[in-house]
């Protein structure tokens, strides 16, 4: 819910920007992705950074993701009841239903391992935390602008290559987060907080 008001509010106060393809890369990178990026991080950073559970650096990636699965579940559902038909619905759920879950898990999974280096460096903190956010950032706003792009070429182009190419390209990024998130996962076994 929180994420919501300041998305809304992000919308409202910047409704000129969404007339033009740099605006709505903006919206979509500043006003979604970093939004949301921020949020799950801020639930994992005021529920379980510090507390006696959290005494593992791979415990940051873990958190994160959890927190990133909880919210993909509410924002997946909230899509489907905004479905204008059947159709649609059906299309939303096959896509959104594994993309958009593993790009949250991705994306949040990318904050957790910049996390858990903040912890361990103390004295770069705010330099891995910053990087994490900005990288799960980017990863986020490039899938908005994919999904954005497919919508498009099926709802109001018909343009259904166009579509698949992005799909593909979608299925790409995911993918290279996937195994990079693999291996900072890994990476994170041999060090101790």
């Amino acid at each position: 819910i929180p994420v919501l008001i300041v998305e809304l509010l992000f919308f409202d106060i910047f409704e000129s920007l969404q007339e033009n393809t740099v605006g709505i890369l903006i919206i979509g990178f500043v006003g979604v992705a970093f939004v949301e990026e921020s949020f799950k991080y801020l639930a994992v950073r005021y529920s379980a950074v510090g507390k006696s559970f959290f005494n593992d650096a791979q415990d940051a990636v873990v958190y994160m993701v959890a927190a990133a699965l909880g919210f993909a579940a509410i924002e997946n559902i909230g899509f489907l009841f905004s479905a204008p038909n059947v159709g649609s619905l059906v299309q939303t759920v096959a896509f959104r239903a594994v993309s958009a879950n593993f790009l949250h898990a991705a994306s949040s999974a990318i904050v957790g391992y910049f996390l858990a280096l903040s912890i361990i460096h103390r004295q770069k903190r705010r330099k891995f935390l910053y990087t994490g956010l900005i990288l799960a950032t980017l990863l986020h706003g490039i899938y908005n602008n994919f999904i954005i792009n497919i919508e498009q070429n099926i709802f109001i182009n018909g343009d259904g290559l166009a579509a698949l190419f992005d799909l593909i390209l979608t299925a790409i990024a995911l993918i290279i987060a996937g195994i990079i998130v693999f291996i900072a996962f890994k990476h994170l076994a041999k060090v101790k907080i």
